[in-house]
């Protein structure tokens, strides 16, 4: 075979191949950006759900007239308001009925937002 042939067959084959390279190439690109989107999309969901969770309100109760130690609670001291989840303590009223009819452990001042331990059951 000459010379000529056999760079013209090189060249055919080589240029294949070439192209084979460059087509899984691409095609690894897209694939790759492909899931890099679909990552990204994730990642928002994930963050706007934990927005969500961390702007979610809930309901407390709170004094509006100074409650005296020994006191009863009745509805007209106090007051049911929505609060961001993260200012909420964990023991606080959520509901007026748990604190009406019961007693005031402590002083509880106008504005003080009520807990199970300022409340004697």
């Amino acid at each position: 075979m000459s010379n000529k042939k056999i760079w013209i067959i090189v060249a055919i084959f080589g240029g294949t191949a070439f192209l084979v390279i460059v087509f899984i190439g691409v095609i690894g690109a897209v694939l790759i950006g492909g899931k890099v989107q679909e990552r990204e999309k994730e990642f928002g969901a994930e963050r706007t759900r934990l927005e969500k969770q961390i702007n979610a309100s809930s309901d407390v109760v709170y004094c509006i007239t100074a409650i005296k130690e020994g006191a009863l609670i009745k509805a007209e001291n106090i007051a049911q308001r929505q609060l961001e989840n993260s200012k909420i303590p964990q023991d606080a009223i959520n509901k007026i009925s748990q604190a009406v009819g019961h007693r005031a452990k402590y002083d509880i001042d106008s504005g003080q937002l009520l807990s199970q331990h300022d409340i004697s059951r």
